[in-house]
Formats: structure tokens, sequence, C-alpha cells
């Protein structure tokens, strides 16, 4: 009985802390129409920074007073300087700059604290050691963080729905253009908004320094919990915050106790439930967040003249290519060391990132890209380890599978629009990476697959190595070959009538309704068409690692290629491919620099995404038309 009391109150106290993310995540939610990636973040930093006031000044009441007070006001910069500017545009750019903000403040935690665990050395003795209830022995930390989080929900709860600010956050939150017109100051709201979650957020974080010792990683793992709290209980629902909140808790909390290396799953799996069932979640007074269409840049036309002829700009961007074909082919041959290498896994980002633009282009924000990456890498590796050498055999079969995969995660995440369906495919992602995490007698667990065999080319019983760790030359030339085979079908794809029904899908998906299609069946058909080739990405990418562990399939590793397409242009076939280039050259330059590159990583990319919405590639079409002055 004593064991499953305290199992119970470990999920209360889990609850507590998770709601205290949800509470504030929600209303930013509900109003602003933001996904917050840098939330968790925030809780990160709420709790470091409430370690260092409470070793400084020895008292850990006043450093909860003081907390809350510091992250309103880092969370009020934050909204006033950088958010704003991103206000009603497409969730894609919201993605971008949120998450460039989870990156610059996980690393300004390990410059400033470090990366190993940091530890609460003070707590009162009100939360200290355990107390005896009915001959149970309870930890006082558990009923600490579940009392206190009960307060402040509380709080909360007067604020909403007793307070003029309150009254206004929810008349907000139903109609924005209504309330402005009534005379409710709507960026101020906004700013009170961010402050307010961001205050819950901190004083989550420092809740949690009483039961663990914090970690930078801490964030996004707190985050998709809170995410999954949101989808469950409602999104713009504090109620449903709370009551999802309970049930995520617990849940995890007795899984754990049950089946320990399945408790994250339950809770993925509670999520796909809740959200078959009830799509709006529990109390969601949303039912679907709509935002904006993915904008495109205006086409330029240019043409110039040279010895006596006319050169368009696709006469260029197909010499381009040949040139580009010759040039890798010719370094496949002659060229050897670091180049090599970071040609590879260029070719190999620009297939994925490519693969990922076909679902951007038809308004598909995915975020369970790095699933099939993940999962084409692993069976084409065990495949590799276990069965058969032969790349002919592991390339098909890896297809397949993430092919069928694609299928039934799209089939269950096309029910809903843009912010859901964004959500919904995260936390398949995460339910992925959780099963090569924890099926340690298959995938290796944490360790991953090490020792991945070399793969070799059976064509008519003629078998021929095509990789040794000593000369990776041999395999640039077949990721050449295979990559530039599939590059070739998916232009093909987008200029047929198909791609051509993908974007018509992007820019009015009721009129494609009205002319007799079904558009969830093309965007099915276009996901699972992406899901094979970034799987074929990932194929190529396990041998040339020769080692794989469960981080390729993390969601985080979905926002790579987004990144990518975001700074090459997703409204043009050659800008994911660009992107990709400048992406592992900036991200492997600044490592080289400086240990905390991410700080400088994540800044270029809220730059790009606010100042270059349309990409490298269109605004260098516009300055080359402005150079020539021949617009058509």
């Amino acid at each position: 009985m004593g064991i499953f009391v305290n199992v119970l109150l470990n999920g209360l106290s889990f609850s507590g802390l998770l709601f205290l993310i949800a509470a504030g995540l929600t209303l930013i939610l509900g109003l602003a129409r933001i996904v917050n990636f840098a939330h968790g973040s925030l809780f990160l930093l709420g709790g470091y920074i409430f370690i260092s006031l409470t070793c400084t000044t020895g008292n850990w009441w006043l450093a909860l007073l003081v907390i809350p007070f510091s992250l309103a006001v880092i969370g009020g910069l934050i909204e006033y300087f950088l958010l704003r500017r991103i206000y009603g545009k497409e969730e894609l750019l919201q993605l971008i700059v949120t998450f460039g903000l989870l990156l610059i403040i996980e690393d300004i935690v390990k410059l400033i604290w470090g990366p190993v665990p940091c530890n609460l050395n003070i707590a009162p003795a009100l939360f200290s050691g355990s107390v005896e209830i009915f001959n149970i022995t309870i930890p006082k930390n558990s009923l600490g963080i579940t009392g206190m989080a009960a307060f402040i929900g509380i709080l909360l709860w007067l604020v909403l729905y007793k307070t003029r600010l309150g009254k206004q956050i929810n008349a907000a939150s139903l109609d924005i253009e209504m309330a402005g017109a009534l005379g409710i100051n709507v960026p101020r709201l906004y700013t009170a908004v961010f402050m307010l979650g961001s205050a819950c957020a901190g004083v989550g974080g420092g809740l949690l320094t009483l039961k663990l010792g914090l970690v930078p990683a801490f964030g996004v793992e707190y985050l998709i919990y809170a995410f999954a709290v949101v989808v469950i209980g409602g999104l713009g629902s504090f109620k449903g915050s709370a009551y999802g909140a309970i049930i995520v808790g617990i849940c995890y909390s007795f899984g754990i106790f049950f089946v320990s290396d399945l408790a994250m799953i339950f809770v993925f799996a509670l999520l796909f439930l809740t959200l078959i069932i009830w799509p709006r979640g529990l109390f969601g007074m949303i039912e679907e967040i709509r935002g904006p269409a993915i904008t495109t840049a205006k086409k330029v036309k240019f043409e110039i003249s040279f010895l006596g002829g006319r050169i368009t700009g696709k006469d260029l961007l197909r010499a381009g290519a040949i040139v580009l074909f010759c040039f890798f082919l010719l370094l496949s041959f002659f060229g050897s060391g670091y180049w090599v290498i970071f040609t590879i896994e260029v070719l190999i980002l620009v297939l994925l990132a490519t693969s990922l633009n076909m679902l951007i282009r038809c308004g598909m924000l995915s975020l369970a890209h790095a699933a099939f990456f993940g999962t084409g890498a692993y069976t084409t590796s065990l495949i590799l380890m276990h069965w058969t050498k032969s790349l002919f055999v592991a390339l098909p079969l890896s297809m397949a599978l993430s092919a069928a995969l694609a299928f039934i995660i799209g089939l269950l995440s096309l029910r809903h629009v843009q912010l859901y369906f964004s959500l919904l495919t995260l936390a398949f992602a995460q339910f992925i990476y959780a099963i090569f995490f924890k099926w340690q007698s298959v995938t290796g667990g944490d360790d991953g697959l090490i020792g991945i065999p070399l793969p070799v080319i059976d064509f008519f019983g003629l078998t021929r190595a095509i990789f040794s760790p000593d000369n990776p030359e041999k395999y640039l030339l077949i990721v050449l070959l295979l990559i530039t085979i599939s590059l070739l079908v998916i232009w093909r794809i987008t200029k047929s009538p198909f791609g051509q029904i993908l974007d018509a899908i992007r820019e009015n998906t009721e009129r494609v309704s009205f002319l007799g299609l079904n558009p969830n069946r093309y965007k099915l058909a276009a996901f699972v068409i992406a899901g094979c080739f970034a799987s074929l990405a990932g194929a190529l990418f396990a041998p040339f690692q020769m080692v794989i562990t469960p981080v390729v399939a993390h969601w985080t590793k979905s926002v790579d290629p987004i990144f990518m397409n975001i700074i090459g242009g997703v409204d043009t076939i050659v800008g994911p491919g660009l992107g990709a280039a400048i992406f592992l050259f900036f991200k492997d330059w600044l490592s080289s620099l400086m240990e905390y590159w991410r700080i400088c990583f994540g800044t270029m990319l809220i730059v790009v995404a606010i100042a270059f919405p349309h990409g490298v590639v269109k605004y260098s079409e516009f300055a080359f038309e402005k150079f020539f002055k021949r617009k058509i």
C-alpha cells in the first residue's frame, strides 16, 4: 500500500511541474497562437537561476519569491523585442525563431553553469526528509511540490477569472479582433501573457530542484511532456492543462513503476488515443488553429544576352547542376580527406531537406521526418549486420518499412491541420525515438549500433566493395548517383500534375475540394513519398557513419531540414539543397571555433527567419534581376 501511495505522490508532484509549464504554454497558444518551443528552456533557466539565488542568499523562500519576477522580466523582453515580429506569420517561421531561441538559452545555461548536473544544496526544513502518515513514509519534497503547484494554480485561476486582466485575456483568446475593437491594448496583453507564462515556468524550474539535479537537456524533455499535457487537456483551456497534467503525470509515474522502459511510450499512446477520440482534447476551446498559408515570393524571370544569344534563369540552373554533378563526380575519383566526407554528408542532407520540402510546399509542417530518417538508418544497419551486406536489399526494405510507417502516421495525423498536425507528428517522432532508445536487445538502446559492416553491391552475382574506412571516395560515388536519381524523381513529381495539385492545396484547400479532389489523399501520398526519400537518406547515412544512435530519430532532428528549407527557400526546388550546404558548413565551422556554438547558430537562424523569410535563392534572384535589369 505504501509503495502505491508513494508512486501516486510522485505522479502528482510530476503533474504539478508539468502543470506549471503547460499552464503558461496553453495561455500563450490560446492568445498569441504561437508554438513557443523556447518555453521549456525558460523552465530550465528558472531552475538554474533559482539555485544561484538560493546559494547566494542562503534563503530558499526569498529565491522562490524572486524567481517568478525574474523570469517574467526575461519573458517580457523576449516577447517585446523578438516574438512581436512573428505575430501573424506562418507556423514555419514561428518554429524557427522559437527553436533558435531554445538553442541560445540552452548554450547560455551551459556557458554559465556548465554541462554537468547542478544540484540544490540548501532546502527548507519543511521540504526535507519524510513524514509518517498512517504508517506510510512519504517524502516531504513530493508533498511540497504538489502543494506549491496547487497553490500557484489557485492564484492563476483567481487572476484569469476574477481580475480585469484575466477577463481581457479570455476575451482576446476567443476573438482577438473584437477585443482590439473594444479598446483592449492587445500588444500589451500579449506581453502580460508571456510574462505570466514565463513566471509559471520559472517557479516550476525552481520546484524541480527539490527532487532532481538540473541538466541542460531537461528543457527539451519537459517541453515534450508539456505539449502532451496541452494537447490532451485542450488548447487554450486552463482547466484542461490542470487535468491533462494530472493524467500525464500519474500515467508516467505508474508506467515507470510497472514497466519502466515503456513509461514514455505510455504517455504518447495516451496522446494518440486522446486525439483520435477527442480531436480538441478534453476541454479544448480551440478546435483547430489554422495559421496563414506559407507565403511565397514573386516569381522572377530574367534573361541575359551572351554571344548574340539569350540565357534564361532556367538555363543557368541546369548548367549549374551539371557543373556541380561533374565536380562531385571528379571528387569521388580524385578527392580525399575532409571535403569528401563533407560532400557525402551534404548530399545526404540535401535529400533529407528536399524530401521535407514536398510537405512544406503543400502546407504540412511535419516534425516526424527524423523518425523516417532514423527508421531507414536502423533498418539498413540491422539488415547489414544480421542478414545480408547487399545494399540493393537493404535500401528497398528500409524504404518499404518507412513507407508503411509514413502511411500509418499520415493517416492518423492528416485528420488535423497545421498546429495539431505538427504536434501529433512530433508525438509520433518521440514514440519512434522511445522505441529505438528503449529496445536495448535490438537497437542497442542509448549506445546504439556500433560496427555496422561495409555494404556491397550485388549485381548479377558480381560483388564489389563500395566502401572502406580508408577510401570514402567509393562511397561518395554511390551516394552521388543514388541521390541524383532521387532528386530528379522529386523534381519530376513537383512538376507533374500531382505536384501542381499539391501547390494548389497549399494556396486554397477548400477550392481543391470544390473541384472534386480529396486533398487528404494527395497529402497522404506526398507524406508517404517524402517518408520514403527521408528513409533513403538515413539508409545511406548509417554505413557512412558506421555507428548509429537513437538521437537521429529525436524530434529536434526534424527541425534541421526545416532550417535548411528556410535558409535556402521553401518555394524553390534548389533552395533546400543550397540551404543544406550552408547549414552544414556554418554548423561545422562554428563548432570548430567555439564550444558553445549554438548561441551564434541560433542567432543566425533567428535573423535569417525574420529578415530573409524567402531564403537565399529568391533574394539572389532578386539581386540578379536588379543587376541585369532585364525582367521579362
